[in-house]
């Protein structure tokens, strides 16, 4: 029994896994930890050939209870440690213990170390064992939390196999893998969204969207309930990048506005998102009273007493909601002016909310509700319905709200900004004798702080700061003289 000794001389090896984490391995325990791998994985495939009862006992007993201590190891990130298990055939050795464990427990304890090292090769080995396991499993297998974690370690160790392979050698997963993935769907949360990041990766990787994975996204979609709403607005977000005129289909849409309805903040946000990819004539489909309120509120609710942290705004739904209407303003002005400004309702006067937010919040999302003011003024000018034009600027509140922000977006004291609301300020008085607007000048063109604003910013080009302001004084006097 030399070896049973050896194996007990080697377990102090692993105790310093247990020491808080800031203590650092240095390189002689790295060492020793590398042999003491090499000497165990070696131990544990020799034990395949042992016929002895006694000799499988000890295996059992002794050696398997330090796999996890193995894969701790394996999984520490350690350069040292992953250098070693790549030259030193660990892939193999993990692949031919975890085809041939003898019980639940020493196949998932093989299994979270081959995870930890299926990043780091490309070699189709570790995937074609995890395939055999994948379709060796099925549904009414899975009953208690261990086999759900089992099942849940499998998909995400998939997942990572499917950014390694799927763009070079999709081949690997055919209808006959698709059909089998969905047998898994709704047997429990977690696997629901592992089952979903899974599909979320193939539509990031193929290069060309097999028709089994679609029929799988429908049929996945229409059993989707609210648990698994951020997986598959995930996925519909993906689509939307990839194959954006999937969003043509009836399903995609049907889910789109189910998983929106539920009105989750972080979900209604990759959902906006996923429209902004769409071309403009498809995402002018997805914009109905459901999108264009959440917008409205989004915009309101920012208005008020700012309650954002900087490393909050990126991804979060008010800044969604802003990127979004300025994508309909930049490609169908027309329509968004329509659709977001021309309301008479108090509750939904998107431009006082956007002067809230210009004073209020912060500034990434200011920054970004200047370009919505600028592609505004741009989209107004442009307007060839002179009916809606004169809905929107004879309004009695406008021409104060057009100073407003004008007068807040100078005060920003950015240059890119600023220079960027002259240019648009610029041709809005050049177009000023085609349209009736006479209303809007008497607020706007008299106000000596918009006038001093631009006239002190000494980095804006003077001689279009000169040109305005001249015009300015023309069109006021030209009103006196009236």
């Amino acid at each position: 029994m030399d070896n049973y000794k050896s194996i007990q001389s080697n377990k102090n090896i692993f105790d310093f896994l247990k020491r808080p984490k800031d203590n650092t391995i240095d390189d002689y325990q790295v060492d020793i930890l590398c042999n003491a791998i090499s000497f165990l994985l070696n131990d544990f495939q020799n034990q395949l050939f042992f016929e002895e009862e006694e000799e499988e006992e000890w295996h059992t007993n002794i050696v398997l209870n330090h796999i996890h201590d193995v894969y701790l190891v394996l999984s520490s990130n350690n350069p040292k440690v992953i250098q070693f298990a790549l030259n030193n055939d660990i892939v193999n050795i993990l692949c031919q213990l975890f085809i041939c464990a003898n019980s639940f427990n020493e196949s998932y304890n093989f299994l979270k170390c081959l995870n930890s090292l299926t990043s780091l090769t490309s070699d189709t080995e570790i995937l074609n064992v995890i395939m055999e396991r994948f379709f060796s499993m099925n549904g009414d297998q899975i009953s208690d939390e261990d086999e759900i974690s089992y099942m849940v370690l499998l998909l995400n160790t998939l997942k990572i196999l499917v950014n390694s392979f799927n763009e070079k050698n999709p081949e690997f997963f055919d209808e006959n893998f698709f059909i089998h993935l969905g047998n898994f769907f709704q047997i429990d949360g977690e696997i629901d969204n592992s089952i979903l990041l899974l599909i979320d990766s193939f539509y990031l990787t193929a290069i060309e969207i097999p028709d089994p994975l679609i029929k799988l996204t429908a049929n996945i979609f229409g059993q989707s309930d609210i648990q698994s709403c951020f997986g598959c607005c995930s996925v519909l977000f993906s689509i939307s990048k990839k194959v954006p005129n999937a969003f043509e289909e009836s399903f995609i849409f049907d889910t789109f506005f189910k998983m929106f309805n539920y009105g989750i903040d972080l979900c209604r946000a990759l959902l906006i998102q996923s429209i902004i990819n769409l071309p403009p004539d498809l995402c002018h489909n997805y914009i109905n009273m459901s999108i264009v309120g959440c917008v409205a509120d989004c915009l309101n609710r920012l208005a008020g007493v700012n309650r954002f942290y900087e490393s909050k705004v990126e991804g979060s739904l008010e800044l969604a909601s802003i990127n979004f209407l300025n994508f309909v303003l930049s490609n169908m002005s027309e329509f968004a002016i329509q659709t977001f400004f021309s309301s008479t309702e108090e509750s939904y006067d998107n431009f006082e909310s956007i002067i809230g937010c210009l004073e209020n919040a912060l500034f990434a999302f200011k920054k970004e509700l200047c370009k919505t003011f600028v592609l505004f003024i741009n989209g107004l000018i442009k307007l060839s319905d002179q009916e809606l034009y004169n809905q929107i600027v004879l309004k009695k509140k406008f021409p104060n709200q057009f100073s407003q922000c004008v007068s807040l977006i100078f005060e920003l004291g950015d240059t890119e900004i600023s220079d960027n609301l002259l240019n648009i300020l610029f041709s809005f008085l050049s177009d000023a004798q085609t349209k009736s607007i006479d209303s809007l000048f008497i607020g706007v063109l008299e106000s000596d702080g918009i006038f001093n604003q631009i006239n002190d910013n000494t980095e804006l080009d003077q001689n279009k700061v000169h040109v305005l302001i001249n015009m300015f004084g023309q069109s006021i006097n030209s009103k006196m003289n009236d």
